[in-house]
């Protein structure tokens, strides 16, 4: 028994040195890896700081260069504003700004004025056409090669009339709405300009449309052709 008992304390207390060491291996174990995460720990931190530092000078750099990008920007708008300013100011100076502008109400008066003469010279067709049925009985128009009978109906007197007194108030309306200068040079090359382009386009048939605007018993009327 006594034997036992020695070997039995003996174990026990080889068990007890080898948990202390293992203990104390442990203990450093825990303190080694306890250094380490703090290791790791710093070394994220410093990463963080120094990745912030950099966003801040990215950051800096980008809005450094859109200031200069704008300034450059606001410095061409304020010269292209300049050269245009000095171009309009001295286009104006030279007086081609105005010439401009007349040449270009000229040219809206005149087609104004070339679509008011071929109204009247519809009209006027009409009523040439509405005469020759009236003193004939009949008046017909071939088209792709088919006769087709025009004003079909009887032609009245009245009828006729009446279109007369639309041809000479058009021809009325037209002499108060012209605003052509008739003293004035350009103003009656601009007249002549459009009755030129007329005769081109309606085989020579605005000249005399003038003149018997000219010899209307209307004194409005007879205005057209001063």
């Amino acid at each position: 028994c006594q034997f036992v008992y020695n070997d039995a304390k003996f174990v026990n207390e080889r068990a007890q040195s080898d948990i202390l060491l293992l203990s104390r291996g442990i203990t450093r174990l825990n303190k080694r890896a306890s250094k380490d995460v703090a290791v790791l720990g710093l070394g994220f931190l410093k990463l963080d700081a120094r990745a912030r530092k950099d966003t801040r000078k990215i950051d800096n750099s980008v809005k450094e260069q859109a200031a200069h990008l704008t300034n450059f920007a606001r410095i061409l708008k304020e010269r292209a504003h300049s050269d245009l300013k000095k171009a309009a100011d001295q286009h104006w100076s030279d007086g081609a700004l105005e010439a401009d502008l007349r040449r270009a109400d000229m040219v809206v008066r005149r087609r104004a004025m070339e679509d008011a003469f071929m109204a009247l010279k519809f009209v006027r067709d009409i009523h040439d056409m509405m005469a020759t049925k009236l003193q004939y009985q009949f008046i017909t128009l071939e088209k792709n090669g088919k006769i087709l009978k025009l004003f079909p109906r009887e032609v009245s007197t009245d009828q006729i009339a009446a279109i007369e007194d639309a041809y000479l108030n058009m021809a009325s309306a037209l002499s108060e709405a012209d605003g052509i200068d008739y003293t004035n040079p350009e103003e009656l090359e601009l007249l002549v300009a459009a009755l030129i382009d007329l005769d081109a386009m309606d085989g020579k048939k605005s000249v005399s449309l003038i003149v018997e605007c000219s010899s209307s018993p209307d004194v409005n009327t007879r205005c057209i052709a001063a």
